[in-house]
């Protein structure tokens, strides 16, 4: 019996062993593809929602701004914009006028280039722009409280000016308002219309 029981052990041992062998082959396996496909779940690009918003805003920016630059500016901003009326902006800075034709109006404004004031002797233009009274006068001669276009201007006999002033109109060879030939007409503006003049008009003395 003691023979027996010795040899027994390795063969309880062994068969333990072969329990756990079975046991372990047992385990269900894992499914390579589910993994792979998982994994390839994992290697796509995420799609960046932020970015993805910011498009359409982005897209409109363009759009805004050329709705913009479409937009009519007002009197002021256009002479400034054209680049003809250096002086003119100058003189209405001076004479306090930029707001007011900055203002809703709406105006007509006779507007001299940056030639017609080089006719003035340089001395004459100086004195001018030092008395803010004086000039304004001058500048309020070239303006017409109301929007009056070309075709309407050559019609009349006499514009009354935000002067006060009543300058004659004269419709034969061209237009002059005042003696000054009107070169380029009907800039329509915000906030009123430009027609452009070749000779700043002055009072007479």
């Amino acid at each position: 019996m003691l023979f027996r029981s010795k040899n027994i052990l390795p063969l309880v041992a062994a068969l333990g062993l072969l329990g756990a062998c079975d046991s372990k082959d047992a385990e269900p396996k894992k499914d390579a593809k589910a993994d792979a496909a998982k994994g390839d779940k994992k290697d796509e690009p995420k799609k960046d929602a932020k970015k993805d918003e910011a498009k359409p805003a982005a897209e409109a920016k363009p759009a805004a701004a050329a709705a913009d630059a479409e937009a009519p500016k007002d009197i002021v901003d256009t002479a400034v914009a054209a680049g003809d009326f250096k002086t003119l902006a100058i003189a209405l800075g001076k004479a306090g006028l930029v707001e007011t034709l900055k203002g809703d109006g709406p105006f007509t404004v006779f507007a001299p280039t940056d030639a017609a004031f080089a006719k003035i002797p340089k001395a004459d233009l100086d004195a001018l722009l030092a008395k803010p009274d004086d000039l304004k006068k001058v500048l309020l001669m070239h303006v017409v409280s109301g929007k009056v276009m070309a075709a309407d201007a050559a019609k009349l006999t006499e514009a009354e000016m935000m002067s006060g002033d009543k300058l004659p109109v004269v419709a034969t060879d061209g237009v002059t308002l005042g003696g000054s030939k009107i070169t380029k007409t009907d800039i329509v503006t915000s906030n009123g219309v430009i027609h452009v003049i070749d000779t700043v008009i002055l009072p007479k003395s």
